[in-house]
């Protein structure tokens, strides 16, 4: 038998392989949305020692300053929702955007931003209650569920859990600024599963004066809200979660190539002529931010887990080379079944959904639904979800999103 080839010999070897799978186009037909390529995989997944690999798992996205860099106007719609709320006006605001939007960090860093110390009322002095982000964790479908969520959060004792109770005590407590993310979850659309989300629509629009209510929402999901609810007259302040431009995410990229446990230096993903002609790394760089720009759009998250798929490790130099490896293909999702193809829709307007959810919209069986799910995790365009402690739940890759939204609606499957 042959003996068993080392670290030490097999990492020329490889790194020879992968220099000449840089040099082979990969066919449409083997391209798959989302997916890596072979050479992705391998650089990323074998090349790279353990402890960079490690080091950069770990490297921090920033702090509550940095996540509201780039976005002015959002900050700026809380603070005129804020006056407007201290006034006297019903100012309720919505943070709108997809999955990987960072919307949770964001009403963490808005908090701290804008309430670090309570606001008070000037003319009567009035003390101002601050929540913590308040988060639901699973599916809530029911009036009580909901009113007892935000009753034990909000530390407010109810003889029971009815919408006219907590809207009574609501009104005679402190005036309160309440924070709440995830309101997709208050949603399923089946017969009689609105419940939980007309109640918090009522809720939040019957005490508009004493609290301000700040919500984050999917984007998606918002859009059907506003559909079969009207939901922006109780949310006069709808902000989007995204990043309005380039700008933002060329800084992030730069921020984490420094900050990343080895050096990091751009290479061309394939010839072209505008490589061939000036192979500088200040136009590498400009078309890794290009291509950048059209996979994440404003997605921040989608920005870096796309930054970190596209790191390759240079064995012999000991640093990453950097290169925007693919465009996803959304030809593949053009050519699903129906089935699938509204199973994704669903995925989106709900935020997620799990197969007893699935099966619960579409009237199947939940191991045909499991079926499908899992067929979409095998194209990327879906990831699997969850924690040990309840069932899987399934969610669009955050990388995918923008152009999937797009492709959804060239199908007329979302307008």
């Amino acid at each position: 038998m042959a003996p068993a080839m080392g670290q030490s010999d097999a990492m020329p070897k490889l790194a020879e392989w992968l220099e000449r799978l840089r040099g082979r186009a990969v066919p449409p037909s083997a391209q798959r949305s989302g997916l890596p390529t072979l050479a992705r995989i391998a650089e990323s997944q074998l090349a790279i020692p353990e402890p960079i690999r490690k080091a950069l798992r770990e490297l921090p996205e920033g702090d509550g300053a940095s996540r509201l860099a780039g976005r002015e106007k959002l900050v700026a719609g809380l603070d005129e929702a804020t006056a407007g709320w201290l006034a006297g006006k019903p100012s309720n605001v919505a943070v709108i955007g997809p999955r990987g939007s960072g919307m949770s960090a964001l009403l963490v860093a808005l908090r701290e931003r804008t309430f670090a110390r309570p606001p008070q009322r000037g003319d009567l002095d009035e003390e101002v209650v601050v929540s913590e982000v308040l988060s639901y964790q699973g599916r809530v479908r029911s009036e009580a569920g909901i009113v007892e969520f935000l009753a034990d959060r909000l530390g407010i004792d109810l003889a029971r859990p009815d919408v006219e109770h907590l809207v009574a005590k609501l009104a005679d407590g402190p005036r309160r600024v309440v924070f709440l993310e995830d309101a997709q979850d208050m949603l399923l659309r089946v017969v009689d599963g609105t419940h939980a989300m007309e109640a918090l629509l009522a809720i939040t629009g019957r005490t508009a004066i004493r609290v301000l209510w700040v919500v984050s929402c999917r984007r998606q999901t918002w859009r059907i809200l506003d559909h079969q609810f009207g939901v922006r007259r109780g949310f006069p302040h709808c902000l989007s979660a995204e990043l309005p431009d380039p700008a933002p995410i060329a800084a992030a990229i730069r921020a984490w190539n420094a900050a990343a446990p080895a050096p990091v230096s751009y290479r061309a993903a394939k010839p072209t002529r505008r490589s061939e002609r000036k192979p500088g790394q200040d136009l590498l760089e400009e078309e890794f931010l290009e291509i950048l720009w059209k996979v994440a759009g404003g997605n921040l998250i989608a920005a870096r887990l796309y930054w970190l798929d596209s790191l390759a490790w240079d064995v012999e130099r000991e640093r990453f080379r950097l290169a925007a490896l693919y465009l996803p293909d959304m030809s593949v999702t053009r050519s699903l079944p129906r089935a699938q193809l509204y199973c994704l829709l669903s995925i989106l307007q709900h935020g997620g959904l799990s197969a007893d959810e699935h099966a619960e919209i579409y009237l199947t069986d939940p191991t045909f639904s499991r079926r499908t799910l899992e067929a979409l995790v095998q194209t990327g365009l879906v990831d699997p979800l969850g924690d040990g402690t309840r069932e899987a739940r399934y969610d669009i890759n955050p990388a995918a999103d923008t152009r999937l939204v797009s492709t959804l609606e060239d199908l007329n499957l979302i307008y």
